[in-house]
Protein backbone atom coordinates (compact mmCIF):
# COMPACT_ATOMS: atom_id res chain seq x y z
CA UNK A 1 0.00 0.00 0.00
CA UNK A 2 1.34 3.22 -1.24
CA UNK A 3 2.36 5.66 1.93
CA UNK A 4 2.22 9.20 1.44
CA UNK A 5 2.70 11.99 4.27
CA UNK A 6 0.02 11.71 6.78
CA UNK A 7 -2.05 14.51 8.59
CA UNK A 8 -4.18 13.84 11.81
CA UNK A 9 -7.29 13.39 9.00
CA UNK A 10 -5.15 10.87 6.79
CA UNK A 11 -4.15 8.98 9.39
CA UNK A 12 -8.24 7.90 9.95
CA UNK A 13 -8.06 7.16 6.32
CA UNK A 14 -4.69 5.50 6.43
CA UNK A 15 -6.04 3.33 9.03
CA UNK A 16 -9.36 2.32 6.78
CA UNK A 17 -7.29 1.23 3.83
CA UNK A 18 -4.64 -0.58 5.86
CA UNK A 19 -8.04 -2.53 7.77
CA UNK A 20 -9.69 -3.21 4.05
CA UNK A 21 -6.23 -4.25 2.45
CA UNK A 22 -5.63 -6.74 5.95
CA UNK A 23 -9.33 -7.89 5.15
CA UNK A 24 -8.44 -8.50 1.68
CA UNK A 25 -5.07 -10.60 1.88
CA UNK A 26 -6.32 -12.45 5.25
CA UNK A 27 -9.72 -13.02 5.37
CA UNK A 28 -10.24 -10.30 8.32
CA UNK A 29 -9.65 -7.34 10.43
CA UNK A 30 -9.27 -6.04 14.04
CA UNK A 31 -9.90 -2.07 13.55
CA UNK A 32 -10.17 -1.91 17.64
CA UNK A 33 -6.75 -2.57 18.02
CA UNK A 34 -3.48 -0.94 17.56
CA UNK A 35 -1.59 -1.56 14.46
CA UNK A 36 1.83 -2.39 15.03
CA UNK A 37 4.89 -1.92 12.22
CA UNK A 38 7.01 -5.04 12.24
CA UNK A 39 9.28 -4.81 9.48
CA UNK A 40 9.71 -2.46 6.77
CA UNK A 41 10.86 -3.61 3.24
CA UNK A 42 12.78 -0.65 1.43
CA UNK A 43 14.43 -1.25 -2.27
CA UNK A 44 16.97 1.21 -3.12
CA UNK A 45 18.05 1.85 -6.94
CA UNK A 46 21.62 3.29 -7.59
CA UNK A 47 24.76 3.43 -9.48
CA UNK A 48 27.53 0.99 -8.17
CA UNK A 49 30.83 1.25 -9.35
CA UNK A 50 31.78 -2.26 -10.21
CA UNK A 51 33.57 -4.87 -8.05
CA UNK A 52 37.03 -5.55 -8.50
CA UNK A 53 37.50 -8.96 -8.72
CA UNK A 54 41.18 -10.44 -8.04
CA UNK A 55 42.65 -12.36 -10.76
CA UNK A 56 43.56 -16.10 -10.16
CA UNK A 57 47.46 -16.87 -10.10
CA UNK A 58 48.46 -20.45 -10.76
CA UNK A 59 50.49 -22.11 -7.49
CA UNK A 60 51.75 -24.62 -9.92
CA UNK A 61 50.15 -27.59 -8.08
CA UNK A 62 48.83 -30.35 -9.90
CA UNK A 63 46.22 -32.64 -9.10
CA UNK A 64 48.10 -35.47 -7.71
CA UNK A 65 49.26 -32.94 -5.00
CA UNK A 66 45.65 -32.12 -3.79
CA UNK A 67 44.41 -36.30 -3.49
CA UNK A 68 43.93 -36.49 -0.04
CA UNK A 69 42.29 -40.04 -0.70
CA UNK A 70 39.98 -42.38 -2.60
CA UNK A 71 36.41 -43.45 -1.26
CA UNK A 72 34.29 -46.18 -2.30
CA UNK A 73 31.08 -45.50 -3.26
CA UNK A 74 28.09 -46.20 -5.29
CA UNK A 75 26.36 -44.76 -8.44
CA UNK A 76 22.86 -46.35 -9.80
CA UNK A 77 23.87 -49.81 -8.29
CA UNK A 78 27.88 -49.51 -9.00
CA UNK A 79 30.53 -49.10 -7.21
CA UNK A 80 33.47 -46.82 -7.57
CA UNK A 81 36.78 -45.21 -6.56
CA UNK A 82 36.42 -41.50 -6.13
CA UNK A 83 39.13 -39.33 -5.65
CA UNK A 84 38.94 -36.68 -2.24
CA UNK A 85 40.80 -33.84 -3.17
CA UNK A 86 41.92 -30.52 -0.65
CA UNK A 87 40.09 -28.13 -1.64
CA UNK A 88 43.15 -25.34 -0.93
CA UNK A 89 45.39 -27.49 -2.91
CA UNK A 90 43.44 -27.53 -6.26
CA UNK A 91 45.00 -25.11 -8.50
CA UNK A 92 41.88 -23.88 -10.28
CA UNK A 93 40.18 -20.48 -9.25
CA UNK A 94 37.18 -20.66 -7.41
CA UNK A 95 34.02 -18.65 -6.33
CA UNK A 96 31.99 -19.11 -3.06
CA UNK A 97 28.39 -19.17 -3.65
CA UNK A 98 26.58 -19.24 -0.16
CA UNK A 99 23.16 -18.79 1.64
CA UNK A 100 24.94 -18.50 4.83
CA UNK A 101 27.47 -15.30 4.63
CA UNK A 102 28.37 -16.38 8.22
CA UNK A 103 32.36 -14.81 9.85
CA UNK A 104 33.49 -18.65 10.46
CA UNK A 105 32.16 -19.75 6.98
CA UNK A 106 33.58 -17.65 4.90
CA UNK A 107 37.14 -17.84 6.98
CA UNK A 108 36.95 -21.62 6.39
CA UNK A 109 36.44 -20.33 2.61
CA UNK A 110 39.48 -18.50 2.28
CA UNK A 111 41.72 -20.95 2.74
CA UNK A 112 40.78 -21.96 -0.88
CA UNK A 113 41.94 -18.93 -2.12
CA UNK A 114 38.37 -17.80 -3.89
CA UNK A 115 38.36 -15.25 -6.05
CA UNK A 116 35.09 -14.20 -4.72
CA UNK A 117 31.98 -14.46 -2.41
CA UNK A 118 28.36 -13.95 -3.55
CA UNK A 119 25.02 -14.32 -1.07
CA UNK A 120 22.21 -15.87 -2.20
CA UNK A 121 19.43 -15.18 -3.86
CA UNK A 122 21.26 -13.99 -7.05
CA UNK A 123 19.59 -13.73 -9.96
CA UNK A 124 21.11 -15.16 -13.42
CA UNK A 125 22.72 -11.85 -14.63
CA UNK A 126 24.29 -10.99 -11.60
CA UNK A 127 26.23 -14.23 -11.70
CA UNK A 128 26.71 -13.95 -15.65
CA UNK A 129 28.60 -10.42 -14.83
CA UNK A 130 30.71 -11.91 -11.92
CA UNK A 131 32.16 -14.89 -13.87
CA UNK A 132 32.34 -12.64 -16.96
CA UNK A 133 34.96 -10.72 -14.91
CA UNK A 134 36.74 -13.73 -13.55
Amino acid sequence: MACEALTDGGLSAFRQKFDAQHRSMFGHMAPEEPVEVVSYRVRGTGLVPPVAMPKFSRAGLTLADALCETRRVRFEGRDAECPIYQRERLDVPSLFITAHPDLPMRERAEAARPLGFLVKPLDEGTLRRVLARL
